[in-house]
């Protein structure tokens, strides 16, 4: 199925991290803030979108996401209490997708195991990459904590477990030794994301750490992974291909658009547009009112949102990927051009070359992109 068929409400559930990844972009998540979501508006946005407002997100839905600006199992707290509201109101049909860096206790791994139907793990192998970036403040490494959380997690029979690694200079050269990694760990579903640098910034420094890489660089080794992983049963996904599975409109879900829940009281379509006071402004299209318990929906930008299709931007009339592409992520094109209709030449590139490689409208993608 391509992105934009992945309807499911995000709820961000607060600040604060117990690693110190050193790509990570979110600054508060490492000091220690404890911010978290309004309980109060967070119930409110599950009305909403489990056929409360039908008008904007549709009938029928089901699926919710917990996510953070830092790691959502900090939370845990916050997370069973939405857990426990949502299986009130939609009871078994509740489908529930947590996105976390697998740090968390053997308790956390089991309440999870019964409750999260697909856990995605960030995990950037091989071994000693992930030591390099994802650590402790003090420098500690914690994949023998993660790893032993995967193999937990994996126990269970119903559910499903995959990894999402942050592509970068360290691991770039390495996507065949990060399968390798992963297929050791019993892993069969990895979406790689490329570290996002704005096009206009130093590309040769990912903030301050971590050489970036060019997305065609990256295109390159990832097909040759991809094959490796075929041979050995697992999916690899790139979240420049999300709608190489069928042919699309939206981009993703972005543009629906799909709720994300913030710790300000925003609702935002995207998880890069995560408060207020990002320069996503126009991706914002929803506010919490305390005073009157309501959600404030902005009509006008829904409408931009959704106006947000492949037939809409210019460069894409004439690019015979396009339905399988539809611009590309729109977050990424918002912060680079300021228009909705923008997009990267560097991504378009990159989608081209993999066309040329990867199989496409085959109806293969296990599960979407995270």
């Amino acid at each position: 199925m391509g992105h934009a068929a992945k309807r499911v409400a995000t709820f961000i559930l607060g600040e604060g991290c117990n690693l110190n990844c050193d790509y990570c972009l979110m600054e508060e998540a490492k000091d220690g803030v404890v911010n978290k979501i309004d309980l109060e508006f967070a119930r409110k946005g599950m009305d909403d979108f489990f056929d409360g407002r039908p008008d904007i997100f549709g009938f029928g839905n089901t699926n919710i996401r917990f996510y953070s600006m830092g790691e959502p199992t900090i939370q845990m707290q916050l997370m069973k209490e939405l857990t426990d509201y949502a299986k009130d109101k939609i009871g078994d049909s509740l489908h529930i997708e947590l996105q976390t860096n697998g740090v968390f206790s053997p308790e956390i791994a089991d309440w999870i195991a019964k409750n999260v139907a697909v856990t995605w793990v960030s995990l950037d192998g091989p071994a000693d990459v992930q030591d390099s970036l994802r650590k402790s403040s003090n420098g500690r490494s914690f994949r023998g904590v993660i790893e032993r959380n995967i193999k937990r997690l994996l126990e269970e029979p119903n559910i499903a477990v995959g990894v999402r690694p942050t592509i970068t200079s360290a691991n770039n050269k390495r996507q065949d030794e990060m399968i390798l990694y992963f297929d050791s760990l019993g892993i069969k579903n990895v979406w790689t994301h490329h570290a996002f640098v704005p096009v206009g910034d130093n590309k040769d420094i990912l903030h301050g750490q971590v050489a970036g890489v060019s997305l065609m660089e990256y295109s390159k080794n990832y097909v040759d992974a991809y094959k490796l992983a075929e041979k050995l049963g697992i999916f690899y996904g790139s979240f420049l291909a999300v709608n190489f599975d069928e042919s699309c409109r939206y981009a993703c879900r972005t543009c629906l658009p799909m709720p994300h829940f913030t710790l300000d009281g925003a609702v935002s379509s995207c998880d890069m547009a995560y408060s207020k006071d990002t320069k996503f402004e126009e991706l914002i299209f929803g506010e919490w009112n305390p005073k009157a318990k309501e959600i404030v929906y902005f009509p006008e930008r829904i409408a931009k949102l959704r106006s947000r299709t492949v037939e809409s931007i210019p460069e894409c009339k004439e690019c015979e990927v396009a339905p399988n592409c539809a611009g590309g992520c729109l977050g990424e094109a918002y912060y680079e051009t300021g228009s909705m209709n923008g997009i990267r030449p560097d991504h378009c590139e990159a989608v081209r070359y993999l066309a040329k490689h990867l199989p496409r409208n085959k109806g293969r993608f296990p599960l979407h992109h995270p």
